[in-house]
């Protein structure tokens, strides 16, 4: 299962347009600049298991229009506006 997105995993995808984790159950944790200039990236889901998001996770996502939160983060770093 997975419990964590490591820093830069998702840095720069092109071609991601949606992403919806609300069935990742075990996911805890999104760090650093994980979505970074994923400039197609328009909706995301995040699941109610999630507890902290990484320092500029979503920086540089300018077309990100829609952010479900389905948990309560306890943990929220710098720089989240895209």
């Amino acid at each position: 299962a997975i419990t964590a997105l490591g820093g830069s995993a998702f840095h720069g995808c092109g071609n991601l347009t949606t992403m919806d984790l609300s069935g990742c159950t075990n996911l805890s944790s999104i760090g650093q600049c994980t979505f970074t200039s994923c400039d197609d990236l328009t909706s995301m889901t995040l699941p109610n298991s999630l507890t902290g998001i990484g320092d500029e996770a979503f920086y540089g996502c300018s077309n990100l229009d829609e952010l479900v939160l389905l948990s309560k983060i306890l943990q929220l770093w710098a720089k989240m506006p895209c």
